[in-house]
């Protein structure tokens, strides 16, 4: 019974997967994408760059990317290392420098949650704000795992608009990172928890995770091959009953 009923909310969540009727399709509220950072990217705003100016601000290390940003009205370099020393104390991460454009200082606070709320909330006059909040841990909808998990902190922005969407912005870069409705949030538990067992309990305690995953797995396919195995057993009785009394 427990099996069958795994592989019953797997075969349900698959189905949610091809999205019938395109009901999971409906999409919430559309951000200008320079909202949060103050308004959109302006290249003059940065200046020619000298090499060892440069080089103490990355601490000589080899450069993978650069991205420029706008941030509170101000232009920034998001510098992406590829290999060399440890970042520099007050760095943005582990594999990120944030430089101011003009002076190549590395920027260390994050921004003010009620000040990208309020940036958002001037880019969407017909739509009411609900809350704001920083998150310096992950939530149930904006999380990850591995090298792919999402930074942090980050501030969720809620709008009560029909949809009941969330905005949520990196705090440190104030870019949009993701956004959900409220059939996004229902397609989260309908599809990834039933689906992949995404469930915060369990999801992240490898390789409690993998053997359980395993598991009812190897035990759905028992159940599966086992109902198969009657199936084709009953079929077999009714073929035989007709065979010995044919109308």
């Amino acid at each position: 019974m427990v099996f069958g009923l795994a592989t019953a909310t797997w075969v349900f969540s698959g189905l949610l997967s091809v999205q019938p009727f395109a009901w999971m399709t409906a999409e919430g509220l559309h951000v200008p994408p320079g909202a949060p950072a103050g308004g959109p990217l302006v290249l003059a705003d940065f200046p020619a760059i000298e090499r060892a100016a440069w080089n103490r601000a990355t601490a000589g290390r080899p450069v993978k990317e650069v991205t420029l940003l706008r941030i509170e009205a101000g232009a920034h370099y998001l510098v992406r290392p590829a290999r060399g020393p440890a970042a520099p104390a007050g760095a943005a991460g582990p594999d990120r420098l944030l430089l101011d454009a003009g002076t190549l200082a590395l920027r260390r606070p994050p921004v003010d949650a009620s000040r990208l709320a309020a940036r958002l909330r001037a880019s969407l006059p017909g739509a009411p704000l609900a809350d704001a909040v920083r998150l310096d841990e992950y939530d149930a909808y904006y999380y990850g795992r591995g090298a792919g998990r999402p930074l942090l902190p980050a501030v969720r922005v809620g709008f009560a608009d029909p949809m009941r969407t969330w905005i949520y912005v990196d705090a440190t870069t104030a870019r949009i990172v993701h956004a959900v409705n409220r059939y996004g949030r229902l397609e989260r538990w309908l599809f990834n928890g039933l689906h992949s067992l995404d469930f915060a309990f369990w999801y992240d305690r490898r390789p409690l995770w993998d053997v359980g995953l395993i598991a009812l797995m190897l035990g759905g396919l028992a159940s599966t091959v086992i109902g198969v195995w009657l199936g084709a057993g009953r079929v077999r009785r009714a073929l035989g009953r007709n065979t010995a009394h044919p109308c």
